[in-house]
């Protein structure tokens, strides 16, 4: 079988003995891949290679991606909002280092302070293992909803008024 490594941040908690797993593990890898040029470079510092032996691939999106979408009935900001208020979305597995419990902190002082219109609505799509905590979090929180795993992403992006990206740490 063919093995690939794939690079998606910079981790700072892998101790020594990680270090050598992973230049072993590279050693029998048929490709290492990095999620951007950052990555790639401490990937290759931590695992002994030439920058030059790492593909990268972007896991980003284009701009036009965010074109500005009807709000015709049926249209996807009417089935994220379920009104034409503000929409903010965050898209991402439910681990803590994706930041969602900062975020949650932060929509419920916004609402508090009344800083953000009472009808916005928050839309967190993704799984993972700190859902069911996250989600009893939020049961107090105005506006908020998890909408689990989705294949529409693009589309629920487009609807939205704003995105966040609430992570404490990110590959790029």
């Amino acid at each position: 079988p063919s093995v690939i490594i794939e690079e998606h941040g910079i981790y700072s908690w892998k101790r020594w003995y990680h270090r050598i797993l992973d230049r072993w593990v590279t050693g029998r890898a048929h490709a290492i891949v990095a999620c951007s040029h950052c990555v790639a470079r401490s990937a290759a510092s931590n695992l002994g290679v030439d920058e030059s032996e790492i593909t990268v691939i972007h896991n980003c999106a284009a701009a036009s991606h965010f074109d500005p979408v009807s709000t015709d009935a049926g249209s996807p900001r009417l089935v994220l909002t379920g009104q034409t208020s503000f929409a903010v979305v965050t898209v991402g597995t439910l681990r803590w280092e994706k930041g969602h419990r900062f975020l949650l902190q932060a929509w419920k002082q916004l609402h508090d302070d009344e800083a953000i219109p009472a009808a916005a609505q928050l839309r967190i799509v993704g799984t993972g293992p700190l859902e069911s905590q996250l989600r009893a979090e939020a049961e107090d929180i105005p506006g908020v909803q998890f909408l689990g795993r989705r294949t529409d992403t693009l589309e629920i992006l487009r609807a939205a008024d704003l995105f966040v990206l609430p992570s404490v740490n990110e590959g790029f």
